[in-house]
């Protein structure tokens, strides 16, 4: 992947403290995983950030600041069609149909991450 630009994702929940870090991190791991197996030849470069919907949404530069995203990966529908809404084309957004029940690392949330996030990279290259 010499000479190939950082790719960054973008994870989003409603206000960034719960869902979102969790699914940063998460995919963080992932990626990790996949970079460690020797068997694998991707070497992904991949930058995880999180944010909340509402945080953005109070952004004087938020088209901006999602431009700089390839891929978006939101909790829930409504955060999908917002940033259809703004823009953003569905083809780069995830939805990952996580409600706002979860605390920050909750078991039941990891394991539903790792089993959505990993479908999800099997086809990064």
């Amino acid at each position: 992947m010499e000479n190939q630009e950082r790719r960054k994702y973008l994870f989003m929940c409603l206000v960034g403290q719960n869902r979102s870090p969790t699914a940063a991190r998460v995919a963080r791991d992932l990626v990790d995983s996949i970079n460690a197996d020797e068997d694998d030849a991707r070497n992904l470069d991949i930058s995880m950030h999180y944010n909340g919907i509402c945080l953005v949404r109070k952004r004087e530069d938020k088209m901006d600041y999602l431009a700089g995203f390839e891929r978006y990966f939101v909790m829930m529908e409504e955060m999908r069609d917002e940033l259809v809404d703004l823009g953003i084309d569905r083809k780069k957004i995830e939805c990952l149909y996580l409600d706002d029940i979860y605390g920050r690392e909750d078991k039941d949330l990891v394991r539903r991450l790792e089993a959505s996030l990993k479908v999800c990279f099997l086809d990064v290259k």
